[in-house]
């Protein structure tokens, strides 16, 4: 009879603090994804029956998940203002959301977002063999997002910013601009400076190649 007790007075605290959480988060301006994940897992933590709190689990997952969304829409834009700390955020954010839900989705997002850090970091290196070893494993893990979720634009509209200032290739950035067009990100102003700087770029190396001295 006691054990029954415990587990009934578990259930309705567990209850009364995820409904509590799932006010806040959908109350006003809502709370900040890391203060809901913290908060969830302090419930997690102390419930005897976790069970209990599965709706604040998937408002919380949610959470998590629209914050980095915002980073990656803000990507998409002719000009994007998003920083290497907005793309830190968001993989913490969807590396805590994975745990709560093991969706495809949610990591064709991750994979996405450490693909954008890998191409951060390439941009800061000066070596260029190591430059293009982090740019290569951009590509892949853009490759791995687009496999995972072959609905969304955002892996081709990274692929393009790597192939027409990284990786130059004016086909493959051609190629990945017209596969984020069928997924419904438009062209825009971007993806015709990204054109004209991967046109630009191989002529560049182009003249460099048959310049006297070469060959």
């Amino acid at each position: 009879v006691l054990a029954a007790v415990v587990v009934m007075a578990d259930a309705c605290a567990v209850r009364r603090a995820s409904r509590e959480l799932l006010s806040d988060l959908h109350n006003g301006e809502g709370l900040d994804p890391d203060t809901a994940w913290g908060r969830y897992e302090s419930i997690r933590r102390w419930a005897k029956m976790p069970v209990f709190a599965s709706d604040a689990r998937a408002a919380v997952t949610d959470s998590l998940v629209a914050a980095a969304d915002r980073v990656l829409t803000d990507f998409r834009n002719d000009a994007p203002a998003v920083r290497a700390t907005s793309w830190e955020a968001s993989r913490r954010w969807l590396q805590r959301a994975l745990l709560l839900d093991n969706d495809r989705r949610i990591r064709a997002r991750l994979r996405s977002v450490e693909a954008h850090l890998l191409r951060i970091e390439a941009d800061a290196r000066r070596n260029q063999a190591q430059r293009t070893a982090l740019l290569r494993q951009a590509v892949q893990r853009f490759e791995e997002s687009a496999r995972l979720d072959p609905a969304s634009p955002d892996p081709y509209v990274g692929l393009a910013r790597i192939y027409s200032v990284g990786l130059i290739d004016f086909d493959l950035a051609a190629r990945a601009l017209a596969d984020a067009d069928r997924r419904g990100q438009p062209l825009g102003r971007r993806g015709d400076a990204q054109l004209g700087d991967a046109i630009r770029r191989r002529a560049q190396r182009l003249r460099q190649s048959l310049s006297p001295g070469r060959g």
